[in-house]
């Protein structure tokens, strides 16, 4: 018979990653015994427990199945709730394990260390959660975690494990079978095949639920001759050169294309208050709204046609019903490349920088963005082409995600070039993680912008700025010193030096390891 914290390794082993981040604590000890002999699973040991949620974050969001992170009892847990919400609001499949104190003290507010009430404390943003309260039932619980995070809307999950119970006896589950994915209602999908048949000016906006969807969003737009627009969970759903392509819904040529189309065709996409410039963006009446959430469908803009089902069976479905020769819609489409254009045009003015990093980045790498003014501009001038190649903290837009999030990324594909894009304010919230880059071999490569400042703050200071300048002017480290001091090469130059940044951009992405290049680019810039 085994242990209880042998049986959850063993069920990690079974329906996890293969990858677990965290770090360890009293309360965890007698699971990471466990992990550490369990052969087929990799654990990652981050510098913060926040860190290794944004990992477990990054690696859910590459590799298309839930991420997975360790943290023990009390300040190990709490410190990873803002990490948590990010991949809440984004709908993002994390599991969280986390170990409790003992069983009789669970709850009870006696005085034991690292006591708190975990559950309470992280209900607002996981979409399922529970307590073991015997050995049998911790295993039986951790599959359940696994299953729920990925069934249906993908949200966090969070299974807690007291520490006297991980010495117990236990049997491991067997493997339970997958979820089928929800089809659609067939008649939703006939009236949605006659509307899309009927209209003349069709746009397609693609959310972050149809990441797993690119393939057939890709071919109903061409099979439609329908303008894509993407919002930032979206982003490389649809390959942003393509000649139907009008970048974000946010950009000049989303909104234009929106109010001008006589339908569109939302596929796991919220409306949210970026996606719809604060709700002001003009949908068609003639809406056609798919997502595997009901409750997200009617809640900003009513829908003619629902589709509560899996995106890619949906589109599937609806492929099939509008299969034939397809329209031409050769005016449409000229009015869609028109505003593409002009958008460009517009963005090329504030977009210098984002074409030498475009330039110099392959087109297959992963970009893992933190939250900088930059990095948000991005979103409308730096062309992405794939799913799942353009990550950001784009719903809570938290601080400190970039670096981390690489670190997942990247061992969801390893083969992969990725990059970390950060300013000098979100990196120094997670610049520990570079011992965690160092101590697992990973060759991510961070790019740091720095202009000394938190830009994003003192752009919505607007006049009060003058005010504030004590609180948005940073005083920085040696930035190049401290990953050299980690083990990292690393150099610096000036952006305002377009010659010596392109050399330097071609340095780093040649090394075989991790590096760092930090760009300065003045004052507030």
């Amino acid at each position: 018979m085994m242990t209880c914290a042998e049986a959850v390794a063993d069920v990690l082993a079974q329906c996890g990653p293969g990858v677990l981040f965290g770090y360890p604590g009293a309360h965890t000890v007698k699971l990471h015994a466990a992990l550490a002999r369990q052969r087929s699973l990799r654990h990652v040991l981050v510098r913060h427990e926040q860190g290794a949620a944004f990992a477990a974050d990054g690696y859910a969001r590459v590799s298309g199945a839930p991420g997975a992170f360790l943290t023990t009892a009390g300040p190990g847990a709490t410190n990873a709730l803002t990490a948590v919400a990010e991949s809440f609001t984004n709908s993002v499949p994390v599991v969280h394990l986390c170990c409790l104190v003992d069983r009789p003290f669970v709850g009870k507010m006696l005085g034991a260390w690292h006591e708190a009430d975990v559950e309470a404390i992280f209900r607002p943003v996981v979409k399922w959660s529970a307590t073991a309260r015997d050995a049998d039932e911790a295993p039986r619980l951790v599959q359940q975690a696994f299953r729920e995070a990925r069934t249906g809307r993908p949200r966090p999950t969070q299974i807690c494990l007291p520490r006297d119970l991980l010495m117990e006896p236990a049997a491991a589950p067997s493997p339970s079978p997958p979820t089928p994915p929800l089809a659609p209602a067939p008649q939703s999908v006939r009236d949605a095949a006659e509307a899309l048949r009927a209209c003349e000016r069709p746009v397609i906006l693609a959310g972050g639920g149809a990441v797993a969807a690119s393939a057939e969003v890709r071919a109903l737009a061409a099979g439609l001759g329908a303008g894509v627009a993407t919002t930032c969970m979206g982003k490389g759903v649809f390959p942003e050169d393509d000649p139907l392509s009008l970048g974000v819904s946010f950009s000049n040529a989303g909104t234009m294309a929106l109010g001008e189309a006589d339908l569109c065709l939302a596929v796991g996409c919220r409306f949210t208050q970026i996606a719809t410039r604060h709700w002001s963006t003009s949908v068609p009446e003639n809406l056609i709204h798919i997502d595997i959430d009901p409750s997200v469908i009617d809640l900003h803009y009513p829908a003619r046609v629902p589709l509560v089902a899996d995106a890619a069976l949906a589109l599937r479905a609806l492929l099939e019903e509008v299969v034939g020769p397809a329209p031409q819609r050769g005016a449409w489409r000229a009015r869609l490349s028109e505003l593409r254009r002009a958008d460009r045009q517009a963005t090329d003015q504030d977009s210098g920088l984002c074409r030498r990093l475009r330039g110099a980045i392959p087109r297959e790498a992963v970009v893992v963005g933190d939250v900088a003014g930059l990095l948000f501009r991005m979103f409308s001038c730096f062309d992405t082409y794939d799913r799942a190649s353009f990550l950001y903290p784009s719903g809570y837009i938290a601080m400190g995600y970039g670096l981390p999030a690489a670190i997942g990324a990247q061992l969801a594909r390893p083969d992969a070039t990725v990059v970390c894009l950060a300013g000098d304010g979100g990196f120094a919230m997670s610049m520990m993680e570079l011992a965690t880059v160092v101590q697992e071999a990973l060759p991510v490569k961070v790019i740091l912008l720095n202009n000394e400042c938190l830009g994003s703050i003192a752009h919505f200071a607007g006049d009060d700025l003058p005010a504030l300048q004590q609180v948005v002017r940073l005083r920085n480290p040696d930035f190049s010193a401290l990953a050299a001091a980690y083990g990292l090469p690393a150099e610096c130059v000036d952006a305002a030096d377009g010659p010596r940044l392109d050399a330097q951009l071609r340095w780093l992405l040649r090394q075989e390891g991790p590096a760092l290049l930090e760009v300065k680019l003045g004052h507030g810039a």
